[in-house]
């Protein structure tokens, strides 16, 4: 075999063994990261369906099938923290420490949330939203925030719950990492989203929107306070200090 011919042989050999050699490391590149699955129930065992799973901090998300059951792949390896959420249940937190390369299945309980209601004397001349969302026309007839009642919330049209307020006075909403945020109007410059409670419970939204939370035809209504000099007690506490969204569902209404 002539000299150069002997070269170039050599030197395909040894090209070939070196991307052998990276291809099986690839696998290495993987290991750096974490997959997660489980099942989420309640206290009885029953499958928790469509419940919202998410990696804090991250835009790792996931929704649990009819058996209760999710998947989470692509985790950073280290310690995480994962939310689980349903409407109408309370919001679990769980603290994890993820090796690389680790495949983990956990098991989630929510616990039903247990509605605590205003006290109310309830007489046939009473209006229905009094006895329905827990003092929303008393709060209305006081002016210190914007309401929207289930007749202006068809009016609007609106495509998901973010749409809604878009041109309410008092809020703008920003995009934060593509995600879309409510945030107040009266504070300038400054950044400062406004809570959110659904059906009188507070719900982290952990860096996710609205539109994730809830759909538009489940609204029964809603009131909006900018500014925490304007949110009712029952709303208020530090995290309250840029404002307050209230979403009070259709099917969360108390029956006279």
């Amino acid at each position: 075999m002539p000299v150069r011919w002997f070269r170039m042989y050599s030197w395909l050999a040894a090209f070939c063994a070196l991307a052998s050699a990276s291809a099986a490391q690839s696998p290495g590149a993987d290991a750096r990261v974490a997959r997660l699955t489980g099942r989420v129930a309640d206290a009885v065992g029953a499958a928790i369906v469509r419940a919202e799973v998410l990696v804090s901090r991250t835009t790792i998300h996931a929704e649990t099938a009819s058996d209760g059951r999710f998947e989470l792949s692509g985790i950073p390896a280290g310690p995480v923290e994962v939310v689980v959420r349903r409407l109408g249940f309370s919001p679990a937190t769980i603290a994890l420490e993820l090796s690389a390369g680790e495949q983990r299945d956990i098991r989630v309980l929510l616990s039903p949330v247990a509605m605590l209601m205003d006290s109310i004397a309830v007489t046939a001349e009473k209006p229905e939203l009094e006895v329905s969302f827990g003092g929303f026309e008393g709060r209305r007839a006081r002016g210190f925030g914007t309401f929207l009642t289930r007749e202006d919330i068809e009016k609007k049209r609106a495509r998901v719950p973010s749409d809604l307020f878009r041109t309410m006075s008092g809020v703008k909403i920003i995009r934060d990492n593509g995600t879309p945020t409510i945030v107040s109007n009266r504070l300038g410059v400054v950044t400062c989203p406004l809570r959110v409670f659904v059906d009188g419970t507070h719900y982290p939204l952990y860096g996710q929107s609205l539109d994730v939370l809830i759909q538009v035809a489940d609204i029964g209504a809603i009131e909006v306070y900018s500014g925490g000099a304007t949110v009712p007690p029952q709303f208020g506490g530090r995290e309250s200090t840029c404002g307050v969204i209230a979403v009070w569902t259709r099917h969360g209404q108390k029956k006279k």
